[in-house]
């Protein structure tokens, strides 16, 4: 039996103390490049998750928006004049009917501005309630040209930081056509 070990051991039966140093430093740069690359692809699986919220967020806005905003007409908007400079808020009146031909406008008034927690909040505003429209909303402006005074321009921007704290951005440019 000796001499069978003494055949598969050629002499020497141990590793040297030079070959355990090397096979443990290739041993941590392998751990440490895994360890690495793991660390990459969990920051870009949060700034992506994080992008798809803020995209969401800014959907959910402009269609809410839109929804509202289509009904009104160039008379029934207060503070966004047809001058080509942006306004960071919006009151408008929607169509209740129509008498005789005309257009029956509400009473009521409705105001879209950003205001809430942090003033990161997307607010619909009418005199009986206040609505949360969209969150992490870091940005809102309206415009209208004079050549196009019936053709609303919107920029909605968002912001909101990762759990790993990278500040993830995104950004909606929309036109809406008012109707009356």
């Amino acid at each position: 039996m000796k001499r069978f070990i003494k055949i598969l051991c050629f002499g020497d039966c141990g590793f040297s103390y030079v070959e355990t140093m090397v096979t443990m430093i290739i041993f941590g740069l392998l751990c440490s490049a895994l360890y690495t690359s793991a660390a990459v692809g969990d920051q870009s699986w949060q700034a992506n998750k994080t992008k798809i919220e803020l995209q969401q967020e800014i959907r959910k806005s402009i269609e809410r928006m839109r929804y509202e905003l289509r009904e009104t007409g160039n008379a029934a908007i207060f503070d966004v004049p047809a001058d080509g400079n942006t306004y960071d808020q919006i009151t408008f009146k929607v169509p209740t009917g129509v008498v005789g031909g005309a257009i029956v406008w509400s009473n009521d008034a409705t105001e879209i501005s950003l205001g809430g927690t942090d003033g990161e909040q997307l607010l619909m505003i009418t005199p009986t309630k206040t609505t949360v429209v969209a969150n992490y909303i870091s940005g809102l402006q309206f415009r209208r040209q004079a050549s196009s005074p019936h053709l609303l321009e919107i920029t909605i921007n968002a912001s909101k930081d990762t759990t790993n704290g990278r500040t993830v951005t995104a950004q909606l440019n929309q036109k809406i056509q008012l109707r009356n």
